[in-house]
């Protein structure tokens, strides 16, 4: 398959919706070559939908999700590494943090609205 074959079907298909790891799979390619081809398509001028990775937004929703679970609430694991940093300088677990920093928080709150 030449390069010039290659992004136009790369564009044709990126154009109709199919996603980049699909395109791969159809083309035979490798994905970072779908990618290369329409990031250069777009930068020619040619309108390609940009697409959001599954596993990243599924990632994301569950990073982000507060959950409770045997009486425990569980915090994003994007904010873990912060509440130990700022556990760690204080002294306590990070769990204690937690704890006082939601309690603080609802109770602040409450005497505000109540």
């Amino acid at each position: 398959m030449t390069p010039s074959v290659t992004r136009k079907e790369v564009s044709d298909l990126a154009r109709q919706g199919v996603r980049p790891g699909d395109i791969a799979k159809r083309l035979g390619i490798q994905p970072h070559t779908v990618y290369y081809h329409i990031k250069a398509a777009r930068k020619s001028g040619v309108k390609i939908p940009h697409f959001s990775t599954r596993t990243g937004d599924a990632a994301k929703a569950r990073a982000n999700k507060l959950a409770e679970v045997e009486g425990y609430i569980a915090v994003p694991l994007r904010l873990k590494p912060l509440l130990e940093r700022q556990a760690e300088r204080k002294g306590v677990s990070p769990q204690d943090l937690a704890r006082t920093i939601l309690e603080r928080g609802l109770l602040d709150g409450a005497s505000r609205h109540g």
